[in-house]
């Protein structure tokens, strides 16, 4: 055991017997708490102007996290647990069983927003992605305090000095290693190019260069998921969302997209 690792902490369940919902999970708790926050900061990078329309926006991101739901269970079904549809062949149309494949949700909600905006509405999709994953790296770094609470993606043992004391030794903790990259360098560089008008594509082509790269080198470290030719599900799921974001990088600088308002500080309209 190294001399030097973090403690394994854990939060005992709250009872919320009184109110009649039993016992609630911390990570539950900050799941919520990270979707809420998407969806108020979506809410508000949407008035700040731009490419977006307002009937669009209402109601767009609710759509957007619905389906991501059957894409995390779909992900986690086809992906990582296939006994799921060897016990059961009709497994597939049981989404309100859920899952948790991340790359699947990720999928499920670029998929269904896309489908809404461009041919429901037949706008342009980008201006509204790019507000929504800067809302989603907000969500997504909340609920990751969940999981570094439940300590629910442990990776393989270590003697690395920032490794976390499991019981069955010291391993490395990829949810919070996530939820730390979050805060510290996925969100900030996010505001920071938003802080002034900046390209259509611009945002989401960030978010895609910094997770991506970051997110396929930790799941090298990740113990238990079902490999392909050597990689995850995930590290192969995010390699198209990491070529995109090179293109859409490019095409909006070479091209001039758009530029888009600023989405934080004080507004002309404040």
């Amino acid at each position: 055991m190294p001399f030097l690792s973090l403690p394994y902490i854990t939060i005992p369940n709250l009872d919320l017997e009184f109110i009649g919902l039993g016992q609630v999970s911390f990570f539950s708790i900050f799941v919520a708490i990270g979707i809420l926050s998407m969806l108020w900061t979506f809410d508000r990078f949407c008035t700040r102007g731009g490419d977006v329309n307002p009937k669009v926006t209402r109601y767009l991101m609710i759509i957007m996290l619905a389906g991501a739901y059957p894409g995390a269970y779909w992900g986690q079904l086809f992906l990582y647990s296939p006994e799921w549809l060897e016990a059961d062949s009709l497994a597939w149309l049981k989404i309100y069983n859920g899952g948790f494949s991340s790359i699947g949700g990720f999928y499920g909600y670029i998929i269904t927003g896309f489908i809404v905006v461009k041919f429901f509405y037949k706008e342009p999709f980008l201006p509204y992605l790019d507000r929504a994953w800067l809302s989603n790296a907000i969500g997504w770094a909340i609920a990751r305090i969940g999981c570094s609470i439940a300590h629910d993606h442990p990776g393989k043992l270590t003697d690395f000095f920032l490794g976390v004391k499991f019981p069955d030794g010291v391993r490395y903790d990829l949810g919070l290693y996530e939820c730390v990259f979050s805060f510290v360098i996925l969100i900030p560089a996010l505001f920071w190019v938003s802080r002034k008008p900046w390209r259509t594509g611009t945002l989401v082509a960030t978010a895609f260069l910094l997770y991506c790269p970051s997110r396929i080198m930790m799941d090298f470290l990740r113990v238990g998921d079902i490999r392909y030719s050597g990689l995850t599900a995930a590290q192969w799921g995010l390699i198209p969302f990491f070529l995109l974001g090179i293109y859409l990088l490019y095409k909006s600088q070479k091209e001039k997209w758009p530029l888009q308002p600023a989405l934080w500080g004080r507004s002309h309209t404040e």
